[in-house]
């Protein structure tokens, strides 16, 4: 069976536009980052940050968004459950509330606008 988080339609489109990708341009795009590392520059940041992860997310580990968390000053970490790595497409609702919470902003706003992957 299919866990919910992976049933909806983000999934799908986002699993399709993964199964264009060459395997040249995925092996160049792990290589480009196999040697890169911005933690030191972190604490240099000073406007307010959200991190915002999907409990299923399995692209990154934890060690990622806890490292954004801990490094930026004052950073604010939501983890949504029963998402993976495009939060904003799985959960929309959730995530426009995070949004509209951390904007300081009415969540009206932010319904009807593009989604795109």
């Amino acid at each position: 069976m299919v866990p919910a988080w992976r049933a909806g339609g983000a999934f799908a489109l986002c699993h399709a536009l993964g199964q264009r990708v060459s395997l040249q341009a995925a092996r160049a795009s792990l290589q480009a980052w196999e040697g890169w590392d911005g933690r030191a520059n972190l604490e240099a940041i000073e406007s307010p940050a959200l991190v915002i992860w999907g409990s299923h997310e399995r692209s990154d580990g934890w060690s990622q968004p806890e490292a954004l968390w801990r490094g930026i000053p004052g950073a604010d970490l939501a983890v949504v459950p029963n998402t993976a790595h495009k939060v904003h497409l799985e959960n929309p609702q959730i995530f426009d509330a995070l949004l509209a919470d951390f904007f300081g902003m009415d969540p009206s706003m932010l319904k009807g606008r593009n989604r795109d992957c």
